[in-house]
């Protein structure tokens, strides 16, 4: 590489440390040799054939030279800082910044919190945001780390890497680990999107019922102090009503209590990846989203638990309208975190114009408690398909 490329690298802010090093040495040679050949150019003139008048002028010559050297210089390499500075900020303006909007707060809150908080209740059933933060290092780049707790172990996974011009950087950590979608189960099964083939040919669209029972006569093994999370479709979509019904049912059964972590709503046949929502409002109490909230109404339930408590159904419904609505509208966020899935603002309008036609219907929980309130609901209720998705010896399991 010349010295002309290193120069237009440095002018555009992109030259590693050690190119800007050579560059800002190469400077001071220029300066340095300007000096000595305007010096010597001085000290080569005979002044003793001169008078003093001519003398006193030619050195007047010599100091002005100097200043205007040094100053054309100033004024080249302050132009160059500006340029790259101006550089430096149409390139960040016109690329995605995952924290233009919401300002980051003293907790950590900002725009890139509230955007993974919505997705990741959309679409991670039993998993919420601890926090989300993206810090720029770089023209249009930004490092990204995001911690995310899951409610059943109380574990909590780190996911970082790099968005760069409004794309993540896909590499050793994939952005599957950042989703957290359901894995191929009996969601699966009944948004279409898994299907079973014997060896015969035969292919089953529904959870096999002997793969039911495996599970079911397994859970009957465990010791009594046993903690499940499992996931559950009913053969029917129950209304948000009757969602309630079931809701409280199990809700306010101390001896057979289940903790209903998200309801997965139903968005048509084939409709490709699981939405839903918390029913319980998971999640931080942020006194900042008030603002946000005036367009997206209960976007975060957990600020609005005296509503919940009133209103369940509407307000369920009001807070799973806001999310749709509000990742909708955050386009630049979707590309750059859910690009591989190719979500975009589309997939969220869809399903709005397929719930105002249909109302909102839940076909399936995930759910956690003992061994035995889990078994007792499988009874209970009308299930066409069940997996567990994990299991703890013991409440006080870590």
């Amino acid at each position: 590489m010349n010295f002309h490329e290193l120069l237009e690298k440095y002018k555009s802010n992109t030259a590693t440390p050690e190119e800007v090093r050579i560059v800002e040495e190469e400077l001071e040679k220029y300066e340095s040799i300007t000096e000595y050949y305007t010096d010597q150019m001085g000290e080569n003139l005979d002044l003793d054939l001169l008078s003093e008048t001519e003398e006193s002028e030619i050195k007047h010559v010599k100091k002005h030279v100097n200043r205007k050297l040094r100053r054309s210089i100033f004024i080249s390499i302050l132009s160059i800082l500006v340029l790259s500075a101006a550089v430096i900020l149409i390139i960040n303006k016109n690329y995605y910044n995952p924290n233009s909007g919401i300002p980051v707060d003293q907790y950590g809150f900002g725009q890139f919190m509230l955007d993974n908080m919505a997705f990741t209740e959309v679409h991670s059933p039993g998993y919420a945001i601890n926090s989300a933060e993206a810090v720029r290092d770089g023209l249009g780049s930004y490092q990204i780390q995001i911690r995310q707790n899951q409610y059943f172990t109380g574990k909590e996974s780190v996911f970082s890497g790099k968005i760069i011009r409004g794309e993540f950087l896909d590499g050793s950590n994939s952005l599957m680990n950042f989703w957290h979608f359901p894995s191929a189960n009996c969601f699966a099964f009944k948004e279409g999107t898994l299907v079973c083939q014997e060896a015969s040919g035969v292919e089953y669209r529904n959870q096999p019922q002997e793969d039911i029972q495996y599970q079911t006569d397994a859970l009957k093994e465990l010791p009594k102090s046993s903690q499940v999370s499992a996931y559950f479709t009913f053969e029917k979509n129950l209304s948000l009503e009757d969602f309630h019904k079931l809701y409280l049912k199990w809700y306010d059964d101390e001896e057979h209590q289940l903790d209903i972590t998200y309801a997965a709503v139903w968005t048509g046949t084939y409709s490709g990846t699981t939405v839903g929502f918390q029913p319980g409002g998971g999640g931080h109490v942020l006194e900042t989203v008030e603002e946000v909230e005036k367009n997206y109404p209960l976007l975060n339930l957990v600020n609005h638990s005296e509503e919940l408590d009133k209103d369940p159904v509407g307000s369920w419904q009001t807070h799973f309208e806001s999310l749709l609505s509000y990742l909708s509208d955050r386009g630049e966020f979707l590309k750059a975190m859910a690009n591989v899935n190719s979500i975009s603002p589309r997939f969220y309008q869809d399903i709005q114009s397929y719930i105002k036609e249909n109302g909102i219907q839940i076909y399936g929980i995930l759910a956690q408690g003992s061994a035995d309130q889990i078994l007792s609901f499988l009874e209970q209720e009308k299930i066409d398909g069940f997996n567990v998705d994990d299991v703890k010896l013991s409440i006080l399991s870590h």
